[in-house]
């Protein structure tokens, strides 16, 4: 072997060192951009919590009031796609899980402090920290107070909340 197949070997050698260099740089600066933003998201949604502090079910007009309070650091918007399920045993023994859309519950109120706002039809509410937003829906069925009535919602964003009630 000469010198020259050598000194070809060597700059090849240094090439592709330099090479794995610059991809295992751009490797780690995507990683950390992407760790940076997931870090990012989840604290977000640390910030973002609510919680279902009481149902009330109507048994004459077969309504049930969610009353859903701001526990978190930020407004909390519920939009269309905020879904609520609620499983139940109705009136004749059987049970029931209703997964309600928009249009299949609404915003009642909202509920500041003290001070207490209607909420009309087809508005959305940006609900701040500490404050009560009331959602009105039908179940499907009569549901027999005696048996517990499990209610969860899920916002948007994915965040939920649970709320176990007997209210028998």
């Amino acid at each position: 072997m000469g010198f020259g197949v050598v000194a070809a070997g060597a700059i090849m050698l240094a090439l592709t060192l330099i090479t794995v260099a610059i991809l295992g740089s751009m490797l780690y600066t995507v990683m950390m951009n992407t760790a940076k933003e997931v870090l990012g998201q989840s604290t977000h949604l640390e910030s973002v919590t609510f919680k279902i502090a009481s149902i009330i079910y109507n048994t004459t007009l077969n309504e049930l009031f969610i009353n859903i309070t701001n526990v978190g650091q930020e407004s909390i918007i519920p939009y269309v796609n905020t879904e609520i399920i609620v499983d139940y045993i109705d009136e004749t023994g059987l049970r029931r899980v209703d997964v309600l859309h928009y249009n299949e519950w609404y915003f009642n109120r909202l509920i500041i402090g003290n001070s207490s706002y209607n909420i009309p039809s087809k508005v959305f509410v940006e609900v701040p920290p500490g404050a009560i937003l009331e959602v009105k829906t039908s179940p499907t069925s009569p549901i027999d107070v005696s048996q517990p009535i499990i209610v969860i919602v899920v916002l948007d964003n994915g965040m939920k909340s649970e709320y176990v009630s007997n209210t028998g």
